[in-house]
Formats: structure tokens, C-alpha cells, sequence
């Protein structure tokens, strides 16, 4: 009987060190998906920044004395896009880069997009906007 119970404590330790092994592994695989959520969310979010100050700075520089003289048209949109496109990839690390691609897969249309949401978002909210005239 005595051997009975010194298999049975064996076969107990040897089940509980497994399932301690499979919950360590389950809590490690959770913390790193919750790393690359966060770190997801921190470069769309670094992104999101770049673009709207790109934005203002486009405004600032070139569309608002446009708007103010009525003459921000087609073709003056196109180089206010240029511009602020240009200065986005400007200002774009390699990581953030790598993100994009990773994520989005082409790293000039997830710009964009970027862009012309928060150019839509900002008419809706009219911001950067001297008249009704986008």
C-alpha cells in the first residue's frame, strides 16, 4: 500500500508541474499579444498625429490664404495634398514604416487614407476651416 501512495504522489506532482507549465505558457502568450495590441495601437496613434499636424501646417502655410481670397480650387487641393503627403513620409521612422507595411500593406495608400479621413473629419468638425468653401 505504501508504494501505491508514493505512485499516486508522483503521477499528482508530475500532473500538477504540467498544468502549472501550460498556465505559465498561457499567461506569457497573453501578455505578448497584449504587447503588440498596445504597441498597434501606440504607432496608428503616432501616425494619426503625424498626419493631423502635416495637416495644420498645410493650412497654415498655404490653404487658409487660399480659402481667404476664394481660390483654393482642384488644383490647389492637389498640391495641398502633395504637400502634406510629403510632409508625413518626411517625418516617418523605419519602425513606423515597418508597421504600416506590416499592418496595412502598402505604406502610400494607408497615408492616404490618413489624410483624406481627417480631412473628413475635420470638415465635419469644421476645423482648419475659414469658410465653407473645402
Amino acid at each position: 500500500m505504501e508504494h501505491f501512495w508514493e505512485i499516486f504522489w508522483t503521477i499528482i506532482g508530475a500532473i500538477a508541474s504540467g498544468l502549472g507549465t501550460l498556465l505559465v505558457s498561457f499567461i506569457t502568450s497573453k501578455i505578448k499579444v497584449s504587447k503588440a495590441s498596445q504597441q498597434y495601437y501606440i504607432n496608428d496613434s503616432i501616425l494619426d498625429k503625424i498626419v493631423r499636424c502635416a495637416i495644420h501646417t498645410t493650412n497654415q502655410r498655404y490653404v487658409d490664404d487660399l480659402k481667404k481670397t476664394k481660390s483654393f480650387d482642384d488644383e490647389a487641393k492637389k498640391i495641398a495634398y502633395k504637400m502634406t503627403f510629403n510632409l508625413v513620409k518626411e517625418q516617418l521612422t523605419p519602425n513606423l514604416i515597418k508597421h504600416i507595411n506590416t499592418y496595412y500593406g502598402n505604406l502610400d495608400e494607408r497615408i492616404k487614407t490618413v489624410i483624406e479621413t481627417t480631412i473628413a473629419e475635420n470638415k465635419t468638425n469644421n476645423l482648419f476651416s475659414n469658410n465653407s468653401e473645402d
